[in-house]
């Protein structure tokens, strides 16, 4: 079976929920106040521009690394790349055991459910990526049917007093407000060139990460709207889990109620896949930068050759991170507001960029 465009931008879609729901609105809110929603639109066409660049890439971007820089620097570049997708699965499981115990179980310590989120990532990267796809491609019409209607119902109680009216001195917020919604969206738009040799398969591209934008955008400011409007810009800006502080507050025809528990439950599927998208990415890249290739083939979970071994290498430095990052709330909220995502807009418009220009300079320089 061929990966399809189509699996890849769901797999980008579902894993990339978990980040733009912690983020999003809460930081906007505290830098934007009521002007918070527009961030998503306005960080649309600086999105688009990056999505366009990344359809010119001629291949992945440890292939494009190797190839252009060398083998000595490419490879130190791979090894960059595997450690810092070591680092946001390690994030990852972190801020997903946080979301369970602040919003089920308040007892409980996070190391539990690192380790099962981390060993139920290992069994996926042990496997083909063909399956994370298709699992992807499956779970995101439940996903979304399930925030459907919890959006729906929370545009019904809104106070549009606190969205609007605008005024010109709110559009500097409404910038800076752009930085959670840049931060998660570029890196679903880069993730695929660190899976794929060739990043999306072939075809029209652009229209593909276009369409994906939309709707991520479209669905971040539904998001928005509904949550400063019924909590107001300084309490969404003070909340830890804006989505399901909201889903908690919904009533849903006067008898269903209280569907907290079963939108967090199913929040395990964006955990998995993004858990289990970043040890594999992670594996590929450090196999490479050690030499040891990759193979294409279906693989057997028990089979270490080819390198296979980083699989629960990586999985275990992941699961490490998880049970020592953001030992306490005050450090957990500066990785998840400051460090990781200085990181990732870093990679993404740092280092990216970087081996693209410099790739593409030398190999034209080798040609005669």
């Amino acid at each position: 079976m061929k990966i399809t465009r189509g699996q890849m931008t769901a797999l980008c879609a579902i894993a990339l929920l978990s980040p733009a729901l912690r983020l999003y609105p809460s930081f906007s809110a505290g830098t934007a106040g009521r002007a918070a929603w527009l961030s998503a639109l306005l960080a649309l066409p600086l999105l688009t521009v990056y999505a366009f660049f990344l359809c010119r890439l001629p291949c992945g971007l440890c292939e494009l690394a190797e190839q252009g820089l060398g083998r000595r620097v490419g490879r130190a570049v791979e090894l960059l790349l595997g450690l810092w997708l070591i680092l946001e699965a390690g994030f990852t499981l972190r801020t997903g055991a946080e979301r369970m115990i602040l919003a089920l179980f308040p007892s409980a310590r996070p190391g539990l459910f690192v380790v099962c989120m981390g060993f139920l990532g290992l069994i996926a990267a042990l496997g083909s990526l063909r399956s994370l796809l298709r699992l992807a491609r499956m779970v995101l019409p439940l996903v979304l049917l399930c925030l459907a209607p919890v959006l729906l119902f929370a545009l019904r109680g809104i106070d549009w007093g606190e969205l609007w009216p605008l005024a010109p001195g709110d559009l500097p917020g409404a910038v800076r407000g752009m930085y959670p919604v840049v931060d998660v969206l570029s890196f679903g738009l880069y993730l695929p060139w660190l899976l794929l040799p060739r990043g999306l398969p072939p075809g029209n591209r652009l229209r593909d990460w276009l369409l994906w934008l939309g709707g991520m955008s479209l669905l971040l400011l539904d998001l928005c709207v509904s949550v400063l409007g019924r909590f107001g810009p300084e309490l969404t800006a003070r909340l830890s889990l804006p989505f399901f502080t909201l889903v908690r507050n919904l009533v849903f025809f006067r008898t269903l109620e209280r569907l907290e528990a079963l939108v967090v439950a199913l929040w395990i599927f964006p955990d998995f896949l993004m858990t289990s998208a970043l040890l594999y990415g992670a594996q590929r890249c450090l196999r490479r930068s050690l030499g040891l290739g990759e193979s294409l083939s279906l693989p057997k979970r028990t089979d270490w050759t080819g390198g296979r071994w980083l699989i629960p290498v990586c999985s275990l430095a992941a699961v490490g991170l998880g049970l020592i990052l953001g030992p306490d709330q005050t450090s957990l909220e500066t990785w998840s507001q400051r460090i990781i995502p200085v990181c990732n807009l870093a990679v993404a418009f740092g280092l990216v960029p970087i081996i693209y220009i410099v790739g593409i300079r030398r190999k034209k320089q080798r040609v005669p």
